[in-house]
């Protein structure tokens, strides 16, 4: 968990509520994802020219904190596939997570989120974590785009769309 927490947070453009109460996380930075790579690649390198075990020792500890993560985006690979195909076409950018610490900051934030949208006329697509959710987003102008999709640990998601406003 705290592998994926950090990994999210260090990988994927974010946005957060002026009060530190909620953080919007948007899609991957390729940038930042080929940072932290040629890092961890360079460090491996370093690490093996100075002491061979060390090297050994960072790539066993790389291997044992992502393999868990490996095989859980293994294991959704047929659901992240049926969700693909309920996508609309076109660009678009993926809210993959919103959070908050309060009642209503979470809010604040996504309308914040969205008005940074439609000024730079972007298409949002989200995955809404139940069904249950998906009359909450739809009062920020989200449509359903088909039923829910039940995932390897049995909760249901449902992508959502709201089309980038017209010029």
């Amino acid at each position: 968990m705290a592998v994926d927490c950090a990994s999210a947070m260090l990988l994927y453009d974010r946005r957060a509520h002026p009060g530190g109460e909620a953080v919007c996380l948007l899609g991957l930075s390729w940038r930042r994802l080929l940072a932290v790579s040629a890092t961890v690649a360079l460090s491996g390198v370093t690490a093996s020219l100075l002491w061979r075990p060390l090297g050994v020792g960072a790539l066993g500890t790389l291997a044992a904190l992502f393999t868990p993560y490996l095989v859980r985006s293994l294991m959704a690979v047929p659901v992240t596939l049926r969700l693909r195909r309920l996508s609309p076409p076109g660009k678009y950018v993926v809210i993959r997570s919103l959070a908050s610490t309060r009642s209503g900051a979470g809010a604040e934030l996504l309308c914040s989120v969205l008005g940074e949208a439609d000024e730079k006329r972007w298409s949002i697509l989200l995955d809404a974590g139940n069904e249950a959710l998906v009359p909450y987003y739809e009062r920020f102008g989200f449509v359903a785009r088909g039923a829910g999709v039940v995932t390897p640990g049995a909760s249901t998601k449902v992508r959502m769309w709201r089309p980038a406003p017209r010029p």
